[in-house]
C-alpha cells in the first residue's frame, strides 16, 4: 500500500489524579489556534503569487511571549492570527524566526496583553522513553474546540526531516489529524515535543518533533540569526573490518568511519577517500553503528570540528572545521 507522510495544517475516560486535572486546566489555556492566509509562490510564473488559501494549526504559548508552532503553518502566509481557546478573538501575529527545514517557527504579537494572567508551557528535561504516556493538544478537523488524544510514545530515532535537514523524531500512535500541526506533545506536565506529520493512510503513526531539536532552534536564534545545521555530503562507510583496518593503518583504540567518496574532489578539499573521521566535537565515533543522536548534540555545539585519521600519513591530522552554510566544511 501506497504511503505519503504529511503535514499536519488543515486547508479550509480514566481516572486522573487532582494535580494532573489541574496541569490539563493549566495546559488548555497555553495551547492557540493558529489562522494564515498563505500566498504560496507560482514556479512556473515567479513574478506572480498562488491564489490565497487558509490554512489552520495550533501553537503553544512557550517562555519570552512567543508562540510555538510548525513552519508549514505559517510560511508564505500574509496573515496570521491567533484564536484562544474558547475565545471567538483573533489576534495579530507576525513570524520572527522560522526554519522549514526542521518545521519550526516562532511568533510574536503587538498585542502583548494576550500573556497577561498567563503562564508558558515548560520544556521536558530529557527525552521520553518508548512506551511513555503522552497526550496531544490542537485544533484538528471535525471541530472547533480543543482536542486532547492519548496515546505511548512508539519509536525514537534520527531521521530525515525537510530540506536536507535532519534530527531526532518521536514516533506516537496517539490520533492525530489535519490541525494538530504545531500542537504540544505532553507528558508529566511538560513539553515532550510540537506534532507535525503523520503517515496517511496508516493507523495511529504521527510524529513529534521532540524538545531536543526545539532547544537548538531556539538556542540557534538567540542572536537574532538562524544559522541552522552543518550538513555531512561525503559518503562514509564503517571500519571494523580487519582487513580494511589494516590497509588503513589504524591502531586499536581507534575508530571512526570511513570517507569512501569526498563530497568534492578538487584540490584544497579537507577530506580525502580513505580518511577516518575519529571524532565530530568532542564525540567519539564508533566503528560499528554512528550515534547520530550524539552527533546531533555535539554538531550545535561550539566546538563542531571534526577529528580524523589521514589516510595519507597514517596518524591523527588536525581537527576540521564545520560551517552552517553552503559549503559543509571550510578547507
Amino acid at each position: 500500500m501506497y504511503r505519503m507522510i504529511i503535514r499536519l495544517a488543515v486547508c479550509c475516560s480514566c481516572m486522573l489524579s487532582p494535580s494532573w486535572v489541574y496541569a490539563q486546566d493549566a495546559i488548555r489555556d497555553l495551547v492557540v489556534k493558529i489562522h494564515a492566509t498563505h500566498h504560496s509562490p507560482d514556479l512556473l510564473r515567479p513574478w506572480t503569487k498562488g491564489s490565497p488559501r487558509q490554512i489552520s494549526g495550533s501553537g503553544v504559548v512557550i517562555d519570552g511571549k512567543r508562540i510555538l508552532t510548525n513552519a508549514h503553518v505559517v510560511k508564505y502566509a500574509s496573515q496570521i492570527y491567533l484564536q484562544p481557546n474558547q475565545s471567538a478573538s483573533y489576534i495579530p501575529a507576525r513570524v520572527v524566526a522560522i526554519t522549514p527545514g526542521m518545521d519550526l517557527a516562532l511568533l510574536k504579537l503587538d498585542d502583548e496583553s494576550f500573556f497577561d494572567h498567563r503562564g508558558t508551557l515548560s520544556f521536558a528535561q530529557e527525552l521520553p522513553r518508548v512506551k511513555d504516556s503522552i497526550n496531544v493538544y490542537g485544533y484538528p478537523t471535525g471541530g472547533t474546540e480543543l482536542s486532547v488524544t492519548q496515546g505511548i510514545v512508539s519509536r525514537i530515532e534520527y531521521t530525515d526531516y525537510y530540506y536536507q535537514a535532519n534530527g531526532l523524531r518521536i514516533q506516537v500512535d496517539a490520533a492525530l489529524n489535519f490541525g494538530n500541526s504545531g500542537g504540544p506533545a505532553v507528558s508529566d506536565g511538560k513539553l515532550v515535543g510540537l506534532v507535525f506529520s503523520l503517515i496517511q493512510n496508516a493507523q495511529n503513526i504521527g510524529y513529534l518533533i521532540p524538545v531536543e531539536e526545539i532547544q537548538l532552534f531556539l538556542k540557534d536564534i538567540a542572536d537574532g540569526v538562524y544559522d541552522g545545521k552543518p550538513q555531512f555530503y561525503d559518503l562514509v562507510q564503517t571500519v571494523e573490518n580487519d582487513a580494511l583496518r589494516q590497509r588503513l593503518g589504524l591502531p586499536k583504540g581507534i575508530n571512526g568511519i570511513m570517507v569512501a567518496q569526498p563530497y568534492r574532489d578538487q584540490p584544497g578539499y579537507p577530506l580525502q577517500e580513505w580518511d577516518v573521521i575519529t571524532k565530530i566535537g568532542d564525540t567519539p565515533i564508533d566503528s560499528g553503528v554512528l550515534s547520530r543522536a550524539e552527533v546531533c548534540e555535539e554538531r550545535s555545539s561550539t566546538a563542531d570540528n571534526l577529528s580524523r585519521w589521514s589516510a595519507d600519513t597514517n596518524q591523527l591530522a588536525g581537527a576540521l572545521r564545520t560551517r552552517t552554510r553552503n559549503s559543509v566544511l571550510d578547507g
